[in-house]
């Protein structure tokens, strides 16, 4: 969804039991994942 173009209140919305606290953490986990893979990858 996010990646989709939903932000984060609309992902609020849709899953009303998640915490904007536990959803921008799983974004940033994602974001260093994403940024340690291209570093591995060059």
């Amino acid at each position: 969804m996010i990646a989709g173009g939903y932000g984060i209140e609309k992902f609020l919305v849709c899953y009303p039991e998640l915490k904007r606290d536990g959803v921008s953490a799983a974004l940033e986990d994602a974001a260093q994942v994403m940024d340690e893979d291209q570093r591995v990858a060059c």
